[in-house]
This record gives structure tokens, sequence and C-alpha cells, in this order.
């Protein structure tokens, strides 16, 4: 089996605007709670710092996709429509932080993972490779998380019509048959 090198798009420069942005209003929805009286105007505020750093995390995982699961940024619009719903001053700063700082840690870990992946052609009709180490997420192709031995992950990807496995390293192949 003949890998090629490819290098993916980085995320980090589509994602650093709205990232950066949504710090603004969700401090000035702290502030204003803290100086004026914590109303609709203040968790207002604080709900969309929240939505616009899902945004950045939700463009980061369109020009990387498989890097995140779905689950990891689905708490970010539920705090949001619990933070319209006004609770506690405390309770709402606390929530629009933590959820703040899991955006930042998913926005980093798309900004960090590897770049450079290699590609193998193979048949949607053919089997996958039989690995004894292998943890399985399918046995069959697909253009989703395939497989993973040890940290190298493999995924079915399409490209331009052909159909490829993609690993985050080189994987042996000929040795599993």
């Amino acid at each position: 089996m003949n890998w090629s090198e490819h290098e993916l798009p980085r995320p980090g420069p589509a994602m650093l605007f709205p990232m950066a942005w949504s710090l603004l209003p969700l401090v000035i929805g702290v502030l204003w709670g803290l100086v004026k009286v914590h109303g609709i105007l203040s968790s207002s505020l604080m709900a969309l710092g929240l939505l616009l750093s899902m945004t950045s995390v939700a463009i980061g995982t369109q020009i990387s996709p498989g890097r995140l699961d779905f689950i990891q940024i689905i708490p970010s619009p539920f705090v949001a429509i619990i933070l319209l719903m006004q609770p506690p001053y405390l309770l709402a700063v606390v929530l629009s932080v933590i959820c703040w700082i899991f955006d930042y840690r998913h926005a980093k870990q798309l900004s960090m993972g590897p770049f450079t992946v290699y590609r193998v052609e193979w048949s949607p009709q053919d089997a996958l490779p039989s690995i004894p180490s292998a943890k399985y997420a399918r046995r069959t192709w697909a253009a989703s998380p395939l497989f993973s031995v040890g940290e190298v992950k493999v995924k079915g990807v399409r490209v331009n019509g052909m159909t490829y496995l993609e690993s985050t390293g080189i994987i042996n192949l000929s040795e599993s048959e």
C-alpha cells in the first residue's frame, strides 16, 4: 500500500475572529450585571457571547471535520437558553464562564491537531483490514471514523469522487492480511 502525504487546512485563523469577539458581549454582560441590576440585558449579552464562541468552534469543525464530537459542542446553546431564563447572577456568570472555557479548549484542540495526514486509495466494496490491536468503530468503509490503532486514527474520506483511508500516521496494512 502506498500512502501519500497531504496537508489539511488549518482552522485557527477562521476561528480567531468570532472567538475573540465572543469575549466582548460576555464581559459586558458580566460587568452590566455587577454595576447595574442583573436582568434580561446582561443575560442576553452573556448568551450572545456563548453563541459566538460556539460559532467559532462550529466553523473550526467545518474546516477540519472528524476531530470533535457533536456532543462536545452541544452544551453552549443549552447554557445560552438557560441564561435567557435568568438564573441567579452568580450561577449565570459561573455557567457562562465555564462554557466559554470549554469552547476555548475545543477551539484550541481543533487548532493544535495534526494537519499532515496520509491517504491510501480504498474501494468501498473492499473489507477493512483486520488488525488485532485496532479498535473498530465500523467494519465497512464509510465517510466517517473507522478505527484506531493506538494513537493513529483512521477514517474514510471521499475527495473528488475518489475514496480513501485517511490516517494521522502510516499504518502497515499488509501485516493484517
